[in-house]
Formats: C-alpha cells, sequence, structure tokens
C-alpha cells in the first residue's frame, strides 16, 4: 500500500515542494522504520545498509518529462522507474519517496505489508507498482 504522508499534503499547500526543480528519492527500510502516515522526514533509521547494489539515501526519482501537468482536470506528477540491481539479498518492507531538496521531507510511505528479501533487478513503477518476483520472509 502507498500513501501519502499527512505533513506533504500540508506541505503542498503552503507551496514547498516544487516538482519542476527538486530532487527527489526514494529509500529502501527494514520493518524496525516503522514507516506510515506521520513519518515527516527521511531518516537512516532501519535503512538498509549500503552495499550490494544500494546506497545509503536510497536513488534518485526523476520527474517523467513534461510533468507535473494536469490530468482529468487533477495536476499529476509521475517519476521515471527506480531501479536497484542488488548483488546479494536485501530484506526490507518500506519504500520512502522524499524531497532531498526540502530538509529530506516526507512525500509518499510505500508499505510492502512485511518484509521482502530480494536480490536481483528491483523496479518501483510511478504509478506505483513493483517489477519484481517478490520473495516474502515469514
Amino acid at each position: 500500500m502507498a500513501q501519502f504522508t499527512q505533513s506533504f499534503l500540508l506541505e503542498c499547500a503552503q507551496a514547498i515542494h516544487d516538482f519542476s526543480a527538486d530532487t527527489f528519492k526514494v529509500s529502501l527500510h527494514a520493518a524496525s522504520a516503522a514507516l506510515d502516515t506521520a513519518t515527516t522526514a527521511y531518516s537512516t533509521t532501519g535503512e538498509i545498509a549500503t552495499g550490494d547494489g544500494y546506497t545509503t539515501a536510497g536513488a534518485t526519482a526523476t520527474v517523467t518529462s513534461g510533468y507535473p501537468q494536469i490530468v482529468s482536470s487533477q495536476a499529476a506528477v509521475r517519476f521515471d522507474d527506480v531501479v536497484w540491481t542488488l548483488t546479494a539479498p536485501k530484506t526490507f518492507r518500506y519504500a520512502l519517496l522524499y524531497n532531498s531538496s526540502k530538509s529530506n521531507r516526507a512525500v509518499l510511505v510505500m508499505d510492502a505489508g512485511r518484509d521482502i528479501a530480494y536480490d536481483g533487478t528491483f523496479t518501483i513503477k510511478f504509478p506505483l507498482t513493483i517489477d519484481a518476483p517478490i520473495r516474502f520472509v515469514t
């Protein structure tokens, strides 16, 4: 499940985020991070360790060319796919989209609902889908 953070929704009304100029990133976190809609900013707490194809602070999420734009009478932002090639198993539950240009403010929490243990090419597609044969750890 993916949910916008409460702080992001308020910050949109305050014109804090600039999707045409700011840098956004996606980080991967273990269940111990306990991310939810109350998350206000990126933190290294519970983030998976650097190495084996992942770097702490995550990967840049590039706004797709031509966005933001109006789609069906609504403001829309789309990001290009975010891809990691993990060369050894990594275990995570959450992905966090955050604005690194604005004090690492949290935008969107993606919760797999349980731990994912994965190695190989792992892709997050926007709108949100995960393109990987997911193996769950119980």
